[in-house]
């Protein structure tokens, strides 16, 4: 398969001149900008510090619990040491609600950008990371040319920077701050992977990988969450008894979904509850246990370009659904996808999902249920992958490693989504297998 990163160019774009006075305020307001930026600090965490002033790897502060907040001002950034191979802290990662705008992230500087790990087997806090301000989260893990592999300060690595893991709460825990920015962070075998609440607004995450945590992967009562090239996964099938999410959406509130795959070994991968508010775009959902996407109560939202897949039964042999909806009428719009395997529920009095008559057409093969609520007839996109001999029980990595690209032969061409796998965010994972405990999801 190709790598795809999706940038859009701006490309003939006339500029008109400006008028000297114009000039002089704009050359003004840059010099404010770059004496703003000039006054900011750098402040580091390092566990060789010695944990007073924090302005130094020699006077850093030697835990993230030992961070002294009250000494930060706005714009500053605090960089953690990863050493030449990696260092695990285990303390929380505490924002207090009282903290500026900083930018917490990966050290640039040589011999400090190994992997970060928090670890909370042996903590007695119950999250690993805990945000009540509006900071930003590690947004430097910048990728290289068209490697795909993440680079810090020029030298490639081949996992995300930061690994939040073994927490018996939720790996990140954001309980206020509107803006807060989340990037290249890995949330696995915590008891949930990221939990908002109400106050945490605007929430972004970006380039995160969050899989095999135990309850939920992201469950989300704020008001307002994007994600944006993000893969959300089980390595395993839930065990009896367990309900897995990917995406749980509770309470009142708007989530976006951009250039993402949800799944597999799910049991929802995507759960809405009284939700007012969802769009997913260039998306995939890959074979969750009971349903890849589940609408309940008064929920509304858009898909477009989203590609869903599901073998006829699940690996128990009991039917399961692509879609679920029990919404009302023109709630839920669907466009420009496909839909492959296990049934679509929708009530037929819902009427049609589509926009087919403004040339919004979807496609859907081999499912079963109303067959009518998403597209007029079944139509094989002939994926890449021979999806086609995947037996009910087909293995996790059989799945991940499949290509659900829709290829220019098929009538379904330009009707799904683009990011079909894990490997369009993270291709160093790939081929991937199930990792062990110890091993996680990084090679």
């Amino acid at each position: 398969m190709s790598y795809h990163r999706f940038t859009k160019l701006n490309k003939g774009r006339k500029y008109s001149s400006v008028s000297p006075k114009l000039g002089l305020l704009s050359a003004g307001l840059i010099l404010a900008l770059s004496a703003a930026k000039a006054e900011a600090t750098n402040y580091y965490v390092s566990p060789s510090g010695n944990n007073t002033t924090g302005l130094s790897y020699q006077t850093a502060w030697n835990e993230l619990n030992q961070i002294k907040w009250s000494a930060l001002k706005a714009n500053d950034i605090v960089y953690i040491d990863g050493g030449a191979s990696g260092i695990t802290y285990k303390t929380i990662l505490n924002v207090p609600s009282n903290a500026p705008k900083v930018t917490i992230d990966l050290s640039t500087d040589k011999g400090h950008t190994g992997m970060l790990t928090i670890d909370g087997t042996t903590s007695g806090f119950p999250s690993g990371i805990q945000v009540a301000a509006p900071v930003q989260l590690f947004p430097s893990g910048l990728y290289s040319g068209n490697t795909g592999f993440p680079t810090t300060n020029g030298y490639s690595i081949k996992s995300l920077p930061v690994r939040v893991q073994n927490w018996r709460g939720p790996g990140l825990f954001l309980v206020n701050g509107t803006g807060a920015s989340v990037s290249n962070m890995e949330f696995c075998h915590n008891q949930t992977g990221i939990l908002l609440v109400p106050g945490a607004n605007s929430v972004t995450l970006n380039s995160c990988l969050i899989h095999d945590n135990t309850n939920a992967n992201i469950s989300n009562e704020a008001t307002s969450l994007t994600l944006n090239y993000c893969w959300i996964y089980n390595s395993t099938y839930p065990a009896n008894g367990q309900t897995l999410y990917g995406l749980q959406l509770l309470n009142d509130h708007y989530t976006s979904v951009y250039n993402s795959v949800i799944g597999p070994g799910l049991s929802y991968g995507a759960y809405f509850q009284s939700s007012i508010g969802s769009y997913f775009s260039n998306s995939t959902f890959v074979d969750s246990v009971i349903a890849n996407q589940y609408y309940f109560g008064n929920v509304s939202g858009t898909i477009t370009n989203c590609t869903s897949f599901s073998t006829p039964k699940n690996p128990t042999g009991l039917a399961h659904y692509n879609l679920i909806y029990n919404g009302a009428a023109n709630k839920l719009r669907i466009m420009d996808s496909t839909f492959y395997g296990g049934q679509i529920s929708v009530p037929t009095s819902v009427g049609p999902l589509c926009f087919a008559n403004g040339g919004f057409l979807n496609y859907e093969y081999n499912v079963t249920g109303n067959t009518t609520a998403l597209a007029s007839q079944q139509l094989n996109p002939q994926f890449e992958a021979n999806v086609g001999a995947f037996p009910n029980n087909v293995s996790i990595a059989t799945l991940v490693n499949a290509d659900f690209t829709i290829p220019a032969r098929s009538p379904a061409y330009g009707h799904g989504a683009q990011v079909t796998s894990g490997w369009y965010m993270f291709p160093w994972l790939f081929p991937w297998s199930a990792p062990t405990p110890t091993a996680l999801a990084s090679k």
